[in-house]
């Protein structure tokens, strides 16, 4: 049961992420957004370590789901 929940929500999780990573590389093509990836680089190089804090306390705080009977 466990694992099937957590299937799907991996699955939910990469679709949004490939829904940003697509929107965001489309506006770098375009003359406004230009160098945009670079910079999303630059802030996730320096930053890191506070984004595995965040996804460590989404995972903590995230409630689980339980089976009614």
């Amino acid at each position: 049961m466990f694992l099937k929940y957590v299937k799907m929500n991996i699955k939910k999780n990469c679709g949004i992420v490939l829904i940003v990573l697509g929107i965001i590389l489309t506006l770098d093509r375009t003359n406004e957004f230009k160098g945009i990836v670079s910079i999303i680089v630059y802030y996730i190089q320096e930053y890191w370590p506070l984004f595995i804090t965040f996804c460590g306390v989404s995972l903590l705080a995230t409630p689980q789901k339980t089976k009614k009977k």
